[in-house]
Parts: C-alpha cells; structure tokens; sequence
C-alpha cells in the first residue's frame, strides 16, 4: 500500500464507521444535528417567562331554585304551673307576744294562705289565716313555740302552691328556719 492510500482508507473506514460512505453512488444518510443556539445579547433575549400557578377547578355551581321566605318559628307557649311555685325569701323576727312573717312575691299570687300550730308542723290542716300581701303579723301570743308555712294563692282561689319551708319563732327569743 501506498503512502498516500493509508490516509485515504483510514478516512473511509472512519467515514463507514461513523455511518457515512466512501462511495458516491450511495445515498447519503444524514446524521441527526443538535442545534446549538447562538449566543445573545441581553437586548436580544426573549424575557423568561415564569409558568402559571396551577388554580383550583371552580366548584359546580347549583342552578338557583326560587325558595320561599322563611316562615316565622311558633312561640313556644308557656304555662306556668302555679303549683310548683313557693313562697321563698322567707324571713321570721319576734317580739314578747308578736311574730312577723314575710316572704318574697310569687307572680300572679291574688294571697297568701299563713298555717298556723303550736304543737308539731303546720300543714293545710292547720289553723289558718290569709294575707293580701307578702306579710303578715301575728299578735297577742303566748310564751311558747309557734310554727309557721306559707302559701300562695292564685286567682279565683281554685289554685294554690306548694307550701313553703317551716318557719319557727320561740317566744323565749330562739328563732328558726327549719326545711
């Protein structure tokens, strides 16, 4: 081989090993080319552009309904139960021959019943007197023990309440307020 005919052969094995030929009755292949961007100026670069925040999809809307206008809730009705009630806020004081009751104002109360003993615990079978207001003042009392309960009366005297807690005056100046 010739000098001149290595160079040109190692060329050709370079060209067909790199997938082109040394014949020109073959069709050339082409190589695929990266593109590579030429260099540029500031001024000539297109500003980047930041990629958009992904949003949330829109909630389906319902399609609106013609409603009616709310309906005022009824009133509870409230019935007091007069029975329940008792006299409270109760308060006994004494003198020689004298004991005052008072007691705190039930509402819708037209009186108060006041029972009355000296032996035991007043109860409605008591000796009775009735008060048009929330005292009452009983006078001309023996030195002894005198037992006491009030209760209210409601209109038209068919209704009453429970009684209230015991009140006790000892004409000997000892005072109580027994449940």
């Amino acid at each position: 081989m010739k000098a001149y005919q290595l160079p040109l052969l190692l060329s050709a094995l370079l060209l067909t090993a790199c997938g082109g030929s040394n014949s020109s009755d073959a069709p050339e292949e082409q190589a695929p080319v990266e593109q590579v961007p030429e260099e540029q100026t500031p001024e000539e670069q297109e500003p980047a552009v930041e990629p958009e925040a992904p949003t949330e999809p829109e909630a389906p809307t319902e399609p609106e309904t013609p409603t009616e206008p709310p309906t005022e809730p009824e009133s509870p009705t409230l019935t007091l139960d007069e029975s329940a009630a008792v006299p409270g806020k109760l308060r006994i004081t004494n003198t020689e021959d004298t004991v005052t009751l008072s007691w705190g104002p039930i509402v819708g109360a037209t009186s108060y019943n006041v029972f009355y003993s000296e032996i035991g615990t007043a109860d409605e079978n008591s000796q009775s007197f009735s008060a048009n207001s929330t005292r009452f003042t009983h006078q001309d009392l023996a030195v002894n023990v005198h037992n006491y309960k009030v209760q209210a009366v409601f209109a038209g005297n068919d209704t009453v309440s429970s009684l209230s807690a015991t009140l006790t005056a000892d004409l000997n100046n000892q005072v109580f307020l027994q449940d």
